[in-house]
């Protein structure tokens, strides 16, 4: 086998294998900071008492009656310090997100896998010139063994 395809062989492999650890630890993080870079808008009063925070599903919220409430409405809430802002967060609405985070990521992985692996076989064998010696000497001007 050509030495080119063992190595996109073993590129997709290692991506495909390494795909799932990955993309759960990257989606947690992603579904931990989402709720940091939101600001959701609220068009009463009554709205404040109970702000979701978190994408595509609110999993953490918070009563924002008294610190970060908009002077007008419609108007946008910052996400508070947990310190300083009654916060609450559901474990569950998390889990949605962290596994749809999780789905997209690892469908992101396991396509990028896969064309490692396409483009490895349709490029086929690396074109070389002959040798007596049984050193292969590719055009591009690297030395391997045949």
């Amino acid at each position: 086998m050509d030495r080119r395809r063992e190595l996109t062989r073993a590129i997709s492999f290692s991506l495909a294998v390494l795909a799932i650890p990955v993309a759960l630890s990257a989606a947690f993080f992603v579904a931990l900071l989402v709720p940091l870079g939101e600001s959701p808008t609220v068009h009463n009063h009554e709205e404040l008492r109970n702000v979701g925070f978190g994408y595509p599903k609110p999993w953490v919220h918070q009563d924002a009656r008294f610190y970060g409430a908009p002077r007008s409405f419609p108007g946008s809430v910052e996400f508070g310090s947990p310190l300083e802002v009654v916060t609450s967060a559901d474990t569950g609405a998390f889990l949605v997100d962290w596994s749809i985070f999780t789905g997209a990521i690892l469908v992101v992985l396991l396509l990028a896998a896969g064309v490692i692996r396409v483009a490895g076989v349709i490029r086929g064998p690396t074109p070389t010139t002959g040798d007596p010696t049984g050193v292969a000497i590719p055009i591009c001007g690297a030395k391997l063994r045949a």
